[in-house]
């Protein structure tokens, strides 16, 4: 007994030790925390040193306290103090009060900023529609199916398949009309061009026929070849520094291909060697060897043992194959897809899953895989067409490679273009109607069932058939287009289903003398504006067809009177999309069934005993979300646009009012938001410094410098002072910078005359930024640094100039002497000289 009093008494008095050695480490701890707090080296986050000596005012040793934010009376975390005093926003709240968007692009280090979602908002141009020409004046859209709303193209019937509203994707009317009349005017601009007369030292287009035909069964002319009498394969490998890494738009024509049958397109990225993917045209609704992670009627995506992603399109019936894909958009959606599906992100993490992905792509080698022809089959498998090639991307003659290289893009359009009307001729409803299967839902008790159909649809879609009607001489086009007119005399039909016949006209606000054509046909109505003045538009073309086709007299009577009805109505409720700081996108707002959708939800607002208003966030939120629906800023500049095209063409009677908004509406856009940092400042007159000394020439007029990137321009030390001069070219033809010199040339020193040359450089702005004044410079005038985008035109020059010429290129450009008359556009980030010329 007592020898076990002793060791219970050694063992408390030495677990007592143990804890007062635990107790002396934690105040050690804590004092070393609380001295760090008292020098406020642990208040926040340090900023790193890189950002440090990026902003020439913060350094390195700063560091920065949170604060409250006290916004219009609502208090928020999200301000924080410098160590210098410098006060810094969260710009979650610059975001929510003044209506910005922004993203950081880490690879610049830049946080882009801009009024209209994620996208920025470029300067609006302004182009005439024309009927059967190029709608809404669009010549050139650069990325039809890149929309973010856009799941894929569909590789069985070429139209764009929707993933609004049903992230398992749905073809939707307007979608697919609006892809089918970008593919028009890209078919029209296209039409018009001819090769750029330089030389490409690239193979732009790839025939893989001709390739395969050693291994298949061709015709003696070569116009197709057959396979399929025994199970096979058949690849070929692109190699060769003389075929360019951009061959990434695919054409393939074929027939009878049995089931079973797969066009494999092996894909790498560049900068990654061991990365690989794979995309499967496949005569099949399986996804072959490898595992599933996402998957849906018209694709699936995964993985196997030698890819790092699969891609594989689901091809039903493969009697008539047409593959009309660009192969970089196909693995730009798969990765959005991968990334927007929070299963499928850990699983395929392996492979670059950025947004820039797609950009790296490089086709190694592509395969055509095929069974045995079943003994009930239509024959053998034929391939007609099987080309890889480069596609144009921008309106620039200089991107076109050869005769046959345009002809090819040129063929791509219009095959696209037609696809898209085939596609609604043959899936329009007996009423005339095109169908939408998704459910939209408006509020709790509102929603449009599947089945319901669009005016906005019925109209983009009429716009698009008479185009197809006028280059084709189909009347299938123009009798499905007269078709499409049914639903603008029905009314619309609370309980609407798939079996009745649908209506878009409602009448505004009760009044039957101001008929409406409804986007979203519900009840109580929602009175889109944008969806209603696209309806109009179709309405216009398809009246215009009597003076181009002689077509119906009727039927294009009966569209006039129509679109006269729709017109008349907007000259009297226009006014009420006027918000006082913008547009409003509907009138929901006028129902109350709209109005207070969510109210039982959502808890009253109350007062503290001060008098301010105590409420959440998500409770002030959900008010705001029920109340008047303002544009956002880029549906903002579509109504822009649209009046444009009423007064310039559709309704010019009225142009008069169309001006009155126009004008008031772009000066909404010019001044967005009442925050100081939007308003134009006041600046004195700009100079701009060099701060590289590369390639300068001088003149009495001024001296300019251009930064030397990949040799676009630069002193060839061969030639001493002889300059070589390379040609780029511009995306951004907007806003530019005219300035003209008077250059001296000077010919090697054993020929000592020189002569003058006069020559104009057109730029355009793509950045810029004011920096503190400099040494050598006065005070009063701050540095003003311009990333351009340039064109050195020699073209006028008084003496023709012997200088090699290459193709595109980005430069920073520095010209000294002040800049009279310039102003800062911040909401858009360009900046506008009105000067055109250089001072000393």
């Amino acid at each position: 007994m007592g020898i076990n009093t002793t060791v219970s008494v050694k063992t408390i008095m030495h677990l007592n030790r143990r804890i007062a050695v635990v107790c002396l480490f934690l105040a050690f701890i804590l004092c070393i925390i609380n001295n760090l707090n008292i020098l406020g080296i642990l208040r926040g986050p340090r900023i790193t040193k890189e950002v440090g000596n990026r902003l020439s005012h913060f350094k390195s040793e700063d560091t920065y306290k949170p604060l409250m934010c006290s916004i219009n009376g609502y208090m928020s975390p999200g301000c924080y103090q410098l160590k210098n005093s410098t006060l810094v926003v969260d710009f979650k709240h610059i975001k929510y009060w003044c209506e910005m968007e922004g993203y950081l692009n880490p690879t610049e280090d830049v946080f882009h900023i801009s009024n209209g979602g994620a996208q920025s908002i470029s300067p609006l141009t302004f182009k005439t529609h024309e009927p059967l020409g190029y709608y809404m004046g669009n010549r050139f859209s650069s990325n039809p199916e890149g929309k973010a709303r856009i799941l894929l193209v569909d590789a069985e019937h070429t139209i764009p398949i929707s993933r609004q509203w049903d992230s398992r994707g749905h073809p939707y009317p307007i979608q697919i009309s609006q892809f089918g009349l970008a593919c028009y005017s890209r078919y029209r601009t296209l039409q018009s061009w001819k090769p750029s007369p330089h030389a490409f030292p690239y193979q732009m287009v790839v025939d893989f026929k001709s390739q395969f035909s050693s291994h298949l069964n061709c015709s003696s002319d070569n116009n197709h070849c057959s396979f399929g009498e025994k199970a096979g394969s058949v690849s070929y490998k692109l190699t060769g520094a003389n075929l360019s890494h951009n061959l990434t738009a695919l054409i393939t024509k074929g027939a009878n291909w049995p089931r079973g049958t797969r066009l494999v397109i092996n894909v790498s990225l560049r900068l990654s060697t061991r990365r690989r993917a794979q995309i499967h045209f496949a005569c099949t609704d399986t996804f072959g060897e490898g595992s599933v992670v996402i998957e849906n009627d018209y694709w699936a995506l995964g993985y196997s043992e030698s890819v790092d992603l699969k891609v594989v399109f689901f091809q039903k019936h493969c009697r008539k194959v047409v593959l009309l894909q660009n192969l970089e958009m196909v693995l730009m959606k798969a990765v959005d897809s991968i990334n927007r599906e929070a299963k499928a992100k850990p699983i395929l993490k392996s492979l670059l899953l950025d947004s820039k992905t797609h950009k790296l792509m490089v086709v190694d080698a592509v395969e055509l895989r095929y069974p045995r022809q079943s003994i009930d089959g239509d024959g053998p498998g034929v391939v007609q067409e099987l080309l890889l090639f480069v596609p144009i991307k921008n309106e620039r003659v200089e991107e076109v490679g050869s005769l046959r290289h345009l002809l090819v893009n040129t063929e791509f359009e219009r095959q696209r273009f037609m696809a898209a009307a085939e596609w609604l001729v043959q899936n329009q409803a007996q009423d005339g109607s095109w169908r939408i299967s998704a459910k939209h839902v408006l509020t709790r008790d509102i929603y449009l069932k599947p089945g319901w159909c669009s005016a906005m649809g019925q109209g983009q879609g009429i716009s698009l058939l008479v185009r197809a009607s006028h280059v084709t001489g189909d009347e299938a086009f123009l009798k499905a287009a007269h078709r499409a007119l049914g639903p603008f005399s029905r009314s619309v039909q609370l309980s609407q289903s798939s079996d009745e016949e649908c209506g878009v006209r409602a009448n505004f606000l009760g009044q039957s003398t101001l008929p409406w054509y409804e986007e979203y046909p519900a009840i109580p109505s929602v009175f889109v504006l944008n969806g209603f003045i696209y309806s109009l538009i179709g309405l216009y073309d398809l009246s215009k067809m009597t003076i181009v086709n002689k077509s119906n007299n009727s039927v294009t009577a009966r569209a006039s009177r129509l679109l006269e009805e729709g017109v008349g109505t907007l000259v009297r409720v226009l006014p009420l999309y006027d918000s006082g700081t913008g547009s409003f996108y509907d009138l929901r707002h006028l129902s109350l069934a709209h109005a207070f959708r969510l109210s039982p939800r959502i808890e009253r607002l109350t007062l503290s005993k001060q008098g301010v208003v105590d409420t959440r966030s998500g409770t002030l939120q959900a008010l705001l979300k029920a109340g008047p629906n303002r544009a956002r800023w880029q549906y903002h500049q579509i109504h822009l646009l649209q009046l444009y095209q009423l007064a310039a063409v559709i309704a010019p009677q009225h142009a008069n009012l169309w001006h009155i908004y126009f004008d008031r509406w772009l000066a909404y856009l010019e001044s967005f938001c009442d925050c100081e940092a939007s308003r134009r400042p006041e600046l004195p007159p700009l100079s701009v410094i060099l701060t590289k000394q590369v390639c300068e020439y001088e003149d009495k007029k001024g001296t300019a410098t251009f930064e030397n990137y990949e040799g676009a321009i630069c002193r060839n030390s061969g030639e001493n002072l002889r300059w070589r001069l390379h040609q780029g070219e511009s995306n951004f033809g907007r806003e530019k910078v005219v300035l003209n010199f008077e250059s001296a040339h000077w010919d090697p020193p054993n020929n000592r005359s020189h002569h003058s040359v006069k020559f104009q450089v057109s730029v355009a702005v793509e950045s810029w930024q004011i920096l503190p004044s400099d040494e050598g410079v006065a005070p009063s005038s701050p540095i003003l640094s311009l990333l351009l985008k340039f064109t050195i035109s020699t073209a006028s020059a008084d003496n023709a100039l012997p200088l090699p010429l290459a193709r595109g290129f980005a430069a920073s450009m520095q010209v000294i002497g002040p800049l009279e008359k310039s102003y800062a556009r911040l909401g858009i980030g360009m900046l506008i000289f009105t000067n055109e010329t250089i001072h000393p």
